[in-house]
C-alpha cells in the first residue's frame, strides 16, 4: 500500500459540521483576527524590527570579485547556501580553481555564454566533491556544448541568459495574454451575480472576495508548473499583509535546488515536486514549522464536495498537485472564436495512464450549477488561465490537494521576489509524484 496516499486519507481535514461550529461561535473573533493581523503586519514593517533582524555581513575580496566581474558582463553573481543554510554570494577564486580543477580552464575571461554557465554551476556547487568529479565534468561539458541542443538550451535557459544579461522572471503585462477578463471572472465567481454565479440560494466562494487573496497571473511558456502552483499559492496565504510578495521562480531555481536537482532538471528535462517546493518557499532553511493539511479527494464519499468546501473555507485556497492531463484538458483554450474569454468546464471521469503528463494548479473558488458542484483552478498555460472541473473531474486525475495551515506573513528573506501582477518564466519541468508524508495538526 502507498504509505503517502495512506497517510493523505488520515490527514483529511476535519467534518463539515465542525468547520460550520467554529465559524458559527467565532462570529465576534472575525474583528479580532483583523485587528490582531493589523497589528502583526505593523511590528513586522517597524523600523524596531527592522533593526532586529541580523545585518548582512560585509562582503570578503573574493565575493568582491564575483560581484565585480558579474556587473561587467551583466549577469547575477552566483550564490551558494552555506552552513547555515543561508545564500552567500561565491568566491571567485574558488570558482576558478574549481574550473581549472575540472579543465575548464580555457573560458575563465573569455566573457561567454560557456563561462557564465560555468560561473554559476561551480559558484552554486554543482555535484560538489571528488566522487562527483567525472559525472560533474561530462554534465557540464554538455551543457556548454552547444551541439548538445536541448542540453544546452535547457542550461542556458536555466541560467536565463538573454542578450548576455542573467534575469530573473519577467514583467509580461503586455504579453499576448489578456489579464482583465480573467480577473474579473476570478473575482466574481462563485457569487450571485455575472456569468459564473452560484445557484441562487446556494454558497460559493473564490480566494479574492471571500478570503482577501489578490488575483495575479503567471504564465509558464516552458514547463515549470511545478514552481508557479506553489509560488502562487504563497502568495495568497499572504493575503497582501506586507503587499503583494511573489518568489520569483527563475532566481529561485538558480539559487535553491540542489546539484542533483539540477543535473535531472537540465540533463534529463524532469520536473520537480511542487509539495515538496511549497514547503521550501514557506520555510526557507527551516523544515519543521509548516503545517499541511490533506484535502479530502475520495469521490466515493457522497460528502466529498461538500467537506471540500468547508476545507476551501477553513484554509483558504490549495495546492492541486500531481494532476493527470487528459487529451482534452490539453488542447483546451479559453478563447472563443471572438477573441472573448470564458472558462472551460471539464466534466465526468476519465482513466489515467502512467504516460499521461502532471501538471500543477491553485484551486482558488467553488460554486454550484444546477444544484452540482464545480471548482475553479488556476492555471498557467498562455490561452486557459482559469478552468472549471466537476469534482469527480478531479478526482479521477488522481491529483492531491493541500491546504497550508499555518498563517504567513512574508516570504523568507533568502528568495528573490518577482512581485509583478503578471509574469513570466521559461524554466522547463513537470510536476512529479509525491515523496513524503504530511506532518498533519
Amino acid at each position: 500500500m502507498d504509505t503517502d496516499k495512506a497517510a493523505r486519507k488520515e490527514g483529511a481535514a476535519p467534518a463539515p459540521s465542525s468547520a460550520r461550529q467554529a465559524n458559527e461561535n467565532d462570529s465576534g473573533g472575525v474583528l479580532r483576527d483583523l485587528i490582531d493581523k493589523k497589528r502583526k503586519s505593523d511590528a513586522l514593517s517597524s523600523p524596531a524590527a527592522q533593526a532586529q533582524r541580523p545585518a548582512t555581513p560585509p562582503l570578503t575580496l573574493g565575493q568582491q570579485r564575483t560581484v565585480e566581474k558579474a556587473r561587467q558582463d551583466k549577469y547575477s553573481p552566483p550564490k551558494k547556501s552555506n552552513h547555515e543554510g543561508k545564500l552567500i554570494i561565491a568566491d571567485d577564486g574558488d570558482i576558478i580553481a574549481k574550473m581549472e580543477a575540472d579543465g575548464f580552464g580555457e573560458h575563465v575571461g573569455s566573457r561567454s555564454q560557456a563561462e557564465v554557465i560555468l560561473r554559476q554551476m561551480y559558484g552554486r556547487g554543482f555535484l560538489e566533491g571528488d566522487d562527483n568529479r567525472d559525472r560533474r565534468v561530462e554534465e557540464l561539458k554538455k551543457m556548454v556544448n552547444p551541439s548538445e541542443t536541448c542540453i544546452h538550451e535547457r542550461a542556458i535557459r536555466f541560467v536565463r541568459l538573454e542578450g548576455d544579461i542573467l534575469k530573473g522572471d519577467r514583467d509580461a503585462t503586455s504579453s499576448d495574454v489578456p489579464r482583465q477578463p480573467w480577473c474579473s471572472i476570478a473575482m466574481a465567481y462563485g457569487h450571485e451575480e455575472g456569468d459564473y454565479k452560484t445557484d441562487e440560494g446556494c454558497e460559493g466562494w473564490n480566494a479574492f472576495k471571500d478570503y482577501g487573496s489578490k488575483f495575479i497571473q503567471r504564465v509558464q511558456r516552458a514547463g515549470s508548473c511545478f514552481l508557479h502552483a506553489p509560488a502562487v499559492l504563497q502568495s495568497y496565504c499572504l493575503k497582501g499583509n506586507a503587499g503583494l510578495q511573489v518568489v520569483d521562480i527563475s532566481k529561485y531555481a538558480r539559487h535553491s535546488f540542489s546539484g542533483e536537482k539540477v543535473s535531472k532538471y537540465i540533463i534529463e528535462d524532469k520536473g520537480g515536486n511542487a509539495e515538496q517546493e511549497l514547503r521550501t518557499m514557506i520555510d526557507g532553511e527551516r523544515t519543521s514549522s509548516v503545517k499541511f493539511k490533506m484535502g479530502l479527494m475520495d469521490q466515493t464519499k457522497n460528502e466529498y464536495p461538500n467537506e471540500l468546501f468547508e476545507q476551501l473555507k477553513l484554509y483558504g485556497p490549495g495546492l492541486i498537485h500531481y494532476f493527470a492531463i487528459e487529451e482534452n484538458f490539453k488542447t483546451a483554450s479559453g478563447f472563443g472564436s471572438g477573441g472573448d474569454v470564458h472558462l472551460e468546464c471539464f466534466e465526468g471521469t476519465f482513466a489515467t495512464t502512467k504516460e499521461m503528463q502532471r501538471h500543477a494548479m491553485v484551486l482558488v473558488g467553488m460554486r454550484k450549477v444546477n444544484g452540482e458542484w464545480r471548482l475553479l483552478l488556476q492555471n498557467w498555460w498562455p490561452n486557459l488561465q482559469l478552468v472549471e472541473v466537476t469534482p469527480e473531474y478531479m478526482a479521477s486525475s488522481g491529483c492531491f490537494l493541500v491546504f497550508v495551515t499555518k498563517e504567513l506573513w512574508e516570504i523568507p528573506c533568502m528568495f528573490d521576489r518577482c512581485d509583478h501582477e503578471y509574469a513570466e518564466a521559461y524554466i522547463p519541468g513537470t510536476d512529479s509524484t509525491a515523496t513524503y508524508i504530511y506532518e498533519r495538526d
